[in-house]
């Protein structure tokens, strides 16, 4: 089963992106660890640390993943993000289409063309707050 679904906190300081999808095969360990590797690679980068504030749930399972990236809401800011929310967005996209090159998945919640986004624009890395 996937999902995609924006979750708002009661604070209003952040937000959600929670995403569900299944993998095409079930995965045995060894895969489950180079998924998990790669998601701790990527949000350890400081391009990741500039569009979101982080991974807020990671769950891998043979048949599944399921991630939710936490996003500070512009309520809670005390600057202005020059990063869209449509670069945000695209993290989403790069995220699984680099999950979607290790290990297939199928059935993601996600608009058509995302498997596409195995590199963000070069100059995302260029933004800071």
């Amino acid at each position: 089963m996937s999902k995609y679904e924006l979750l708002d906190s009661e604070s209003e300081e952040y937000f959600d992106a929670y995403i569900e999808a299944d993998f095409v095969e079930s995965l045995d360990v060894a895969q489950i660890i180079q998924v998990i590797q790669l998601i701790v690679n990527i949000f350890s980068d400081e391009m990741a640390k500039q569009l979101c504030e982080g991974i807020s749930f990671l769950q891998v399972t043979k048949e599944k993943i399921i991630l939710q990236i936490r996003y500070a809401t512009a309520k809670s800011l005390r600057y202005k993000p020059k990063v869209s929310s449509r670069t945000n967005a695209q993290l989403i996209f790069y995220v699984f289409a680099k999950i979607d090159s290790l290990c297939a998945l199928r059935d993601v919640p996600l608009p058509d063309g995302w498997r596409g986004w195995l590199n963000l624009p070069e100059n995302v890395a260029k933004y800071s707050y």
